[in-house]
């Protein structure tokens, strides 16, 4: 703890920590600022859980749990909350991710095939950008909602139309994050390693969290 404090005095200034700010931008830095050390790990964390690919659902639900409690300032128990979260309900959240997963590459396909994409890269990625704003909620459902990743999944497509200001938002700051960093691999893998996806992804919870709640706990 010691030396967390002495780095944390010696990059973001002395002090501390202060109440979390009311505004978007305000909260994530705050987050930033108080909890790098943990997001740093969140990070590697996730990213070796994804190696088999089959995880990558579970992990991204795992990952969301933990960057929640980050938000709402509450206690967290880092391998505890993110292994809960990893191992429930693993098959079903896995047989739903997998046709999102490959919707991508088989419209690619299918607008080549028809004439109406000469080599699928727009439809790529208009529907790579799509599958990426229905998982933003998805992912971030599931770990706020206690009810079957079916239900979650449809939850989540109504949302991204219902709340489109919201999901322009998302779309707007981690969705271009990720887009800049696929078309810019070799200078975005360090960031991928340190912060990349616990970073957006944590822009996306302090997003989506409030409109979520307030369209699915009042149903």
């Amino acid at each position: 703890m010691k030396l967390k404090a002495a780095i944390q005095a010696l990059v973001f200034g002395s002090g501390k920590e202060a109440p979390m700010p009311q505004s978007v931008n305000g909260r994530f830095f705050h987050i930033v600022r108080y909890h790098y050390g943990m997001l740093l790990g969140l990070n590697l964390l996730f990213l070796i859980c994804c190696l088999p690919i089959v995880t990558i659902p579970s992990a991204c639900c795992a990952m969301n749990r933990i960057l929640l409690k980050l938000t709402e300032e509450k206690p967290v128990f880092f391998w505890k909350d993110f292994w809960a979260e990893f191992r429930q309900d693993f098959g079903k959240r896995l047989a739903l991710w997998l046709p999102l997963a490959i919707a991508p590459f088989s419209l690619a396909f299918y607008g080549v095939w028809l004439g109406l994409d000469r080599d699928g890269t727009g439809t790529r990625l208009l529907c790579g950008a799509l599958v990426f704003l229905i998982q933003s909620y998805w992912f971030l459902c599931m770990a706020l909602i206690d009810t079957s990743p079916g239900s979650n999944l449809k939850n989540a497509v109504i949302l991204m139309a219902v709340e489109w200001k919201k999901t322009l938002q998302v779309l707007l700051s981690a969705g271009l994050v990720y887009g800049l960093c696929l078309f810019f691999p070799l200078y975005s893998f360090p960031a991928a390693l340190l912060c990349l996806f616990s970073g957006c992804q944590l822009m996306a919870c302090i997003l989506l969290k409030e409109p979520i709640l307030a369209h699915l706990q009042s149903a």
